[in-house]
């Protein structure tokens, strides 16, 4: 979780207190306070009623959910989250450090041994790349090392001999969480908590730079507001170059086949109901009309769920609700540096990353011509 985050802030305002289906317990594990939230969810399933029509019988059947989430505050104002389940559902998303689990196997894994990653490039097309090599290979052999590339899903075998496991081969899975095996005893699992702090602190390893090729600006950079008034200025221009959809994958946690896309608040009671996702003209026509003070405030209320039948009700939701913010891709300059707005965030390019390019071409020039051409000019 981000820093500054709190036990309430860090969990859904339906799951900060306990009701029929959850408990909220209150917890200290080692010395440091927790909380515990768990329970199920049970639904009837939304084929039931077409099944009963076809089948002509009354049939009950519910879908059971169970999940679990366990939240431990360290020294720090850091909020560790640990889920089973449907547990990730609980947590509210604008907490979660998103790059943490890809800046830990930039830090851990073996460069050598990376076996899929799903990658986003930022451009107006939403182009979301996905590759796998079932016994691993480098980043570069799996496509990542061009321009405005970010990526949102890793996994890779690593070994960090500060945890529990030791010297053992570990598998690595990071998107907005990290997949990971860690102690089950309390005081084993806060030393490997620590053990994971400390190595996000560590330098990248060589050949994982373009995991981090694009550094994201933490939210009280100077720089933010600035970027954020270009934006505002790019939703009300005709000019929309710069400017796209991106799907957030990883943060949309689809559990299920999407039939509609329903758009919501507006602040004055509009409904819009898709078939597919909107793209940018249909985002710049909702902003039209509205003043430019308010753009950047709808860009966090308007939020866009999928559901899984044609007309959206609240039992088809099939993924978490997300901002309209979340969903934009924007590139622009300022002061001479160039910068991507990426899942809600803004990302400078890393100033190491021309030098890379650079190094890149002198590696492929340097290399002997697979083929022998005649001279330019002769006919022969």
């Amino acid at each position: 979780m981000l820093e500054g985050t709190t036990l309430d802030a860090a969990l859904t305002e339906s799951r900060r207190e306990s009701d029929d289906d959850f408990a909220v317990t209150d917890l200290s594990i080692e010395g440091r306070p927790a909380r515990l939230v768990a329970g199920e969810t049970k639904r009837v399933a939304t084929w039931v009623k077409d099944l009963q029509q076809l089948a002509g019988q009354t049939l009950s059947l519910k879908n059971r959910s169970p999940g679990a989430a366990l939240l431990i505050q360290d020294a720090h104002d850091v909020i560790w989250a640990l889920t089973w389940g449907t547990g990730f559902t609980f947590l509210d998303h604008e907490q979660i450090d998103f790059g943490f689990g890809s800046g830990i196997v930039a830090r851990s894994a073996h460069p050598n041994e990376v076996k899929s990653l799903t990658k986003t490039i930022l451009d107006h097309r939403a182009r979301v790349d996905r590759s796998s090599m079932p016994n691993g290979s480098t980043i570069r052999d799996l496509g990542v090392d061009g321009y405005g590339e970010v990526v949102s899903r890793i996994e890779a075998k690593a070994v960090i001999d500060e945890l529990t496991v030791g010297s053992k081969v570990i598998q690595l899975r990071a998107a907005d969480s990290l997949n990971l095996p860690l102690a089950k005893s309390a005081h084993d699992l806060i030393q490997d908590l620590s053990a994971l702090e400390a190595l996000s602190q560590r330098s990248v390893l060589p050949g994982l730079e373009s995991l981090e090729q694009l550094i994201a600006l933490k939210p009280k950079d100077s720089r933010v507001a600035t970027l954020d008034q270009k934006l505002a200025d790019a939703l009300l221009s005709t000019e929309t170059h710069r400017l796209g959809v991106s799907w957030p994958h990883e943060r949309l946690d689809v559990y299920g086949p999407v039939m509609s896309i329903k758009v919501t608040g507006f602040g004055d009671r509009r409904r819009l109901v898709f078939e597919q996702a909107p793209d940018i003209g249909d985002v710049v026509d909702w902003l039209a009309e509205s003043p430019r003070d308010k753009i950047l405030g709808l860009l966090k209320t308007v939020k866009i769920e999928l559901h899984g039948e044609a007309e959206p009700q609240r039992n088809t939701l099939v993924s978490t609700p997300v901002p309209l913010r979340r969903w934009l891709a924007f590139e622009v300059e300022e002061e001479g540096q160039r910068f991507c707005l990426h899942d809600g965030s803004w990302y400078r390019m890393d100033d190491q990353y021309l030098a890379r390019i650079d190094g890149r071409v002198r590696e492929i020039l340097a290399a002997p011509a697979s083929l022998s051409l005649p001279p330019w000019g002769d006919e022969g």
